[in-house]
């Protein structure tokens, strides 16, 4: 059987190949099963080749050309007369999404030929239809409308983000589409750090201003720095934790001269700049922050215990300025990015061999991923119950309003 080889001490060159052997039995190696391959392989151009070289071996099975091809993941299935057929959310003229049947090709778990049914210029929905939005996407969205330097429960970037939305045309893609490229944003700063780090692919995970100030004593870092804090904090308090969390650790080590450069102060003075429109929105305000999360103790936090959100943490790390509030145990995950690339980088090491592998985590129920605010087991966890209803609960509200007189409507 024909094959392509690369070796990736040539540059990943690419020569022709042929199949001669593949093992009926594979080998267990730290729990992925291996099965040897040989082949042989055909050098035209006399290129130096040695025993000991690396290589990927690709095998074509099917081939086609101008093939259509899309993501497996995105695929979607429905029973039609006890069968599952396939199917695409498909973006029609109205801006709405609806289910485009397709007929499926060769695959290789990645990618998926389609046949027929999708042509390149569709737009195709990347999100589940089965979730809607969350009640939080909901509250957040309507800040648009009431656009100010800063909310009870939040700080102001997430209305200027609803905004933007609602002037893109408060399309559910664009809902979606901040969340993803932030994400996505994070995954490659994350993925930078444990670069720096020397990390393998077990462990990419952020590579932060600070370690780019470190590695390089470049002072534009810590303006950088600055400018990506000042925002952060716009976005989520509890940035600041991470920052506080940051000043023992370089007093403890040789990096404590950073307190000497007088650029410290200016970033420090930039931060104020930038988050002194939220300060003074606060101050005029009372601090309707301090008032939030009194009542979120009182209330939605009632059967969070301490104890519970120290055992969160310890999955994470520590956080233990929340304990005060008795704060949800994901209030502090946002802090751990940079922790989660060190972390990684140790555990890798640590789990990737021998027996050690059986302790890498997994999820479990009685981790308490059920739980909800009212303290009881539910069949979803509370997350996803939030992103269901809503336009059942919308289409009663519209169909009992259009019951009512004109008088009753006043």
């Amino acid at each position: 059987m024909p094959m392509k080889i690369v070796i990736g001490a040539l540059q990943n060159k690419t020569f022709p190949g042929k199949l001669t052997m593949i093992a009926p039995k594979g080998k267990d190696n730290n729990g992925t099963i291996k099965f040897p391959v040989e082949g042989d392989v055909y050098n035209p151009n006399n290129e130096y080749i040695r025993a000991g070289f690396s290589a990927n071996g690709e095998i074509v099975l099917k081939s086609r050309k101008n093939a259509l091809l899309l993501d497996e993941s995105l695929i979607q299935y429905e029973k039609v007369k006890g069968k599952d057929k396939p199917f695409v959310e498909v973006k029609q003229t109205d801006g709405k999404f609806r289910k485009a049947y397709v007929t499926l090709g060769a695959s290789d778990g990645i990618n998926v030929e389609i046949l027929s049914g999708l042509s390149k210029d569709d737009e195709y929905a990347l999100i589940s239809p089965e979730y809607e939005l969350h009640r939080d996407e909901y509250l957040h969205l309507d800040q648009a409308n009431h656009l100010a330097w800063g909310y009870l429960s939040v700080p102001p970037v997430t209305s200027w983000l609803a905004w933007i939305i609602r002037t893109l045309g408060n399309d559910v893609f664009w809902v979606k589409f901040f969340p993803a490229l932030f994400g996505a944003l994070t995954i490659a700063l994350i993925w930078k750090t444990v670069e720096a780090l020397n990390g393998n692919l077990f462990a990419k995970v952020l590579a932060s201003t600070v370690i780019k100030y470190i590695n390089s004593e470049k002072i534009q870092w810590l303006y950088v720095a600055a400018a990506v804090f000042g925002i952060g904090i716009l976005n989520k308090y509890n940035i600041a934790f991470s920052v506080l969390g940051l000043i023992p650790a370089f007093l403890l080590t040789e990096h404590r001269k950073i307190f000497r450069n007088r650029h410290l102060y200016w970033a420090a003075l930039l931060v104020l700049i930038i988050v002194f429109p939220n300060l003074f929105w606060q101050y005029r305000n009372n601090f309707p922050v301090v008032h939030h999360m009194k009542e979120l103790s009182e209330s939605q936090l009632v059967h969070v215990s301490r104890m519970n959100f120290l055992k969160a943490q310890v999955l994470f790390f520590t956080g233990s300025i929340f304990v005060i509030i008795a704060a949800k145990d994901y209030y502090a995950i946002g802090l751990y990015p940079v922790y989660i690339a060190f972390g990684a980088v140790f555990l890798s090491h640590l789990f990737d061999k021998g027996r050690a592998r059986f302790f890498k985590p997994d999820p479990y129920r009685k981790f308490g991923l059920l739980r909800w605010e009212d303290g009881n087991e539910h069949s979803l966890p509370q997350d996803f119950a939030d992103m269901q209803g809503w336009r059942e609960l919308a289409r009663k509200v519209d169909q009992e309003y259009a019951g009512l007189s004109k008088q009753e409507e006043r």
